[in-house]
């Protein structure tokens, strides 16, 4: 396993392998839970919404958003080209705003409700989004 995020509730457990897979673990009753794959490969990192618990974030070549369901995962959004690999993803304390870090050190943010990308800085950008 690569990387292992646990939503504010403690209820979901995402999981990235070295492989560029991923899964999450949704608690059922007691201990118990059902592992429920993330479609998609090349998957780097995740994150989960801080406020809604059954949203997670994956990137890596592309940036989507999930609701996680109870046996499969629903595509919410798409959060635009990324145009390099993602290497980090991470909301806000609000979960308004989506943080990406790519490859080339280019930092995207991105507002979480409509996948707009709001600000773009990096090594050869500076740049507010349009």
């Amino acid at each position: 396993m690569n990387e292992l995020s646990i939503d504010a509730s403690q209820q979901r457990a995402a999981m990235v392998f070295n492989k560029g897979t991923a899964a999450v673990w949704v608690q059922r009753k007691s201990l118990e839970g059902d592992i429920v794959p993330v479609p998609g490969s090349k998957i780097l990192t995740s994150a989960f919404h801080p406020n809604v618990p059954d949203l997670l974030v994956t990137a890596g070549e592309d940036v989507v958003l999930w609701r996680i369901g109870s046996d499969q995962m629903e595509q919410v959004r798409a959060f635009g080209n990324a145009r390099g690999i993602v290497q980090f993803a991470a909301f806000n304390s609000d979960g308004e705003r989506l943080i990406t870090l790519t490859d080339d050190q280019t930092v995207r943010v991105w507002e979480t409700a409509t996948g707009h990308l709001l600000s773009e800085r990096g090594p050869t950008t500076n740049a507010h989004a349009q």
